[in-house]
Parts: structure tokens; C-alpha cells; sequence
């Protein structure tokens, strides 16, 4: 083998090698996306509910856990609050919408119709 032979084998395991660090790191991108997003459903959804029971949700203290990483506890959940609202619309039925607000920008908006019977009267 001579060191022509072997500079070029060295390059090409070299651009293997980095190829197969950029997947893995695209891989990590999008399981930590799929967790916040998995969140965010998570908050929405329980926001939800209580508002369709009538029920004001009484949000837990923000727990920090020692395994997360420094940057997502300055971002924790707590910075970020559910936005619930109800208005009338139509002739015995309100609309809720409920915005849960993404570490990126983005929102996951819910939307939901209920009978204004069922809306707080308990």
C-alpha cells in the first residue's frame, strides 16, 4: 500500500465517520423535539380538561431534576404558560381554545366545542 493509497482510504473513512456523527446528531434533535412536543400535548390536553369541567388548574411548582440538562431548566415549562380561552359561540355552546406555547416559537393550539350547561356548574 503505498501513502497515496492510504491518505485516500484515510479521507474516505473520515467522511464516513463524520456522515454517521451527523446522523446521530439529527437523531438527538429530533428525540429531544418529540419530548417537548409530547409535553406540550401533555399541558394542553390537561388544560383542557379542566377547563371543560370548569375547573381552574392549579399548575405544579416547577421540579428541577438534576439529570436535565442547564439550558432546558432555564427554559422549564413554568416560562411558558398555558394561555386558556373561553368565549361564546353560538346559541348555548362555547368555543375553549387552549395555546401551549414551544421552546422554539412555536405553539400547539387546541381547540374545543362545549355545551354551556356542562361549562363550570358544579
Amino acid at each position: 500500500m503505498t501513502l497515496l493509497e492510504a491518505v485516500i482510504a484515510f479521507v474516505l473513512l473520515s467522511v464516513v465517520g463524520i456522515a454517521c456523527l451527523d446522523q446521530s446528531r439529527g437523531a438527538a434533535q429530533l428525540q429531544v423535539a418529540s419530548v417537548e412536543w409530547d409535553r406540550a400535548v401533555l399541558r394542553g390536553e390537561s388544560a383542557m380538561a379542566s377547563a371543560v369541567a370548569g375547573v381552574t388548574p392549579s399548575w405544579p411548582e416547577t421540579t428541577h431534576d438534576a439529570t436535565r440538562d442547564a439550558a432546558r431548566d432555564a427554559t422549564d415549562d413554568a416560562a411558558l404558560p398555558v394561555q386558556v380561552t373561553r368565549r361564546a359561540w353560538g346559541r348555548g355552546v362555547d368555543a375553549i381554545e387552549v395555546t401551549v406555547p414551544l421552546h422554539d416559537g412555536g405553539r400547539y393550539v387546541l381547540s374545543r366545542l362545549v355545551s354551556q350547561r356542562t361549562a363550570g356548574t358544579r
